[in-house]
């Protein structure tokens, strides 16, 4: 149960879609929860997990109270663990590792909640931090920072702390990971540089703690790979990058990174085996606004069509990986289009909440009309309706105010005028009840009126 997206065009069959899931953008988290997506957009094979990058931000409002918050947040979660517990899906859940300690505690205690509310039989996993190899290169990250996190082992000392943390909530049991990119992979076998990261310190301290608890996880984007050029001879063609690119066998962008990871793995820890996790996958359509290699210049890259082609064999995609055992579960980039650390971002399958249709369709494509659709498929009328019923309430309350304060005006008017007609009646009244065939008492609630 839940929302499915309109569109006229077809994809599929997905393989292995038990070992595949979507992460889940800031934009449905915040914005439309009760519209997750409970089947892989343009197919109608079932949801049945989901990568949720943290449990709340501050951000994403809640009228400027910690109440007002809570109650957003609360919300949220709702939606959550009903799509959750509807379509028995697994959610791995990832709170943040930054420069700013107290607010990576505040993370952590809105995860713990979020765990406990979702039970642990619903959670695949903890992700402890997101690319922080690549944390040294955000604008105002310090070189003390990035010291303490790495050379100072601040990082490892919070991994193992937001680990002893779900021990002791019943969660011992729950495998735990931190979600690198691939620049993590520029090492011997992984990146050990002090003034950036030391991504090899770090995994060979937490896998020796933690053993095959702690699951190898990596973000694999081709569409920024800056080893792709552009067609020889051209200012804005990219033909050979494509075909390289898009496709999901052999020596293809991504199953030719993967192939490079297991053997690192080995030589880390020394074993064979070991959980492989791929935290995001995807691809931009139009252009992503952080692309800055090459293929910025080529049109055909950030296209609709290349778009389709790259999530079409994604779907169809089984997982294999040449000589090497393949990644145990992989998840796509991501639900809707989003904007984060400023910048906007267009992986979504879907452009925003409000649209009822796939990013995926043919030119001209109109939604049909489904008068008799559960409420969740009509999210985005429901949500007009939302408005609409907003702006009338507050015409009416408008309406409402002004008529009070009309009548106020002219009562005050009315009593001005009948002062100036019998200025003394008022403190004649008091002074001589009988004069007025009264008591004193309703005189002077009647002067007070």
């Amino acid at each position: 149960m839940g929302f499915e997206c309109f569109t006229d065009v077809r994809l599929g069959p997905v393989v292995a879609a038990e070992r595949k899931g979507l992460a889940l953008d800031d934009t449905t988290v915040r914005g439309c929860p009760f519209k997750i997506p409970a089947v892989w957009p343009n197919t109608g094979t079932p949801m049945t997990s989901l990568r949720l990058f943290k449990a709340w931000s501050r951000e994403w409002g809640g009228g400027g109270s910690d109440e007002g918050l809570r109650r957003r947040m609360e919300s949220s979660w709702s939606y959550i663990k009903d799509f959750v517990e509807e379509n028995k899906a697994q959610v791995l859940v990832g709170t943040q590792v930054t420069c700013d300690e107290a607010a990576d505690d505040e993370d952590w205690s809105w995860a713990k909640n979020l765990l406990r509310y979702l039970g642990p039989d619903r959670i695949m996993g903890v992700a402890i931090g997101n690319e922080l190899e690549l944390l040294y290169s955000k604008k105002g990250v310090t070189p003390e920072c990035v010291s303490r996190l790495w050379r100072q082992r601040g990082f490892a000392l919070q991994f193992e702390s937001r680990v002893r943390d779900l021990d002791g909530m019943g969660f011992s049991h729950i495998p735990v990971t931190s979600v690198f990119g691939g620049f993590a992979l520029a090492g011997d076998p992984f990146v050990e540089d002090p003034s950036k990261a030391m991504v090899n310190s770090f995994l060979t301290e937490i896998t020796g703690k933690f053993g095959d608890r702690f699951v190898f996880s990596f973000n694999f984007y081709p569409y920024f790979d800056p080893h792709y050029g552009l067609d020889p001879g051209t200012a804005g063609e990219c033909g050979a990058a494509l075909e390289a690119a898009l496709c999901f066998h052999g020596s293809c962008g991504l199953p030719a990174n993967l192939r490079t990871v297991r053997p690192k793995m080995r030589q880390l820890t020394g074993k064979s085996g070991g959980l492989l996790w791929v935290g995001e996958t995807g691809w931009s359509d139009p252009k992503a606004t952080t692309l800055d290699t090459a293929m910025a210049s080529c049109p055909a890259w950030s296209s609709n069509t290349s778009f389709q082609a790259y999530y079409a064999n994604f779907l169809e995609w089984d997982l294999a990986i040449d000589g090497e055992l393949p990644p145990d579960h992989v998840f796509y980039f991501t639900a809707r289009d989003s904007h984060n650390f400023g910048y906007d971002e267009y992986f979504g399958l879907l452009e925003d909440c409000l649209s009822p249709t796939c990013k995926l369709r043919t030119p001209g494509y109109v939604q049909p009309e489904q008068p008799g659709a559960p409420p969740d498929r009509q999210g985005h009328r429901l949500a007009t309706l939302g408005w609409t019923f907003a702006a009338i309430g507050m015409l009416v309350l408008l309406g409402v105010l002004s008529s009070v304060v009309f009548a106020a005006v002219r009562r005050s008017k009315q009593r001005k005028q009948t002062r100036l007609k019998t200025p003394s009646s008022d403190s004649e009244a008091i002074r001589s009840p009988a004069a007025s065939g009264g008591s004193a008492a309703p005189a002077a609630a009647s002067s007070a009126a």
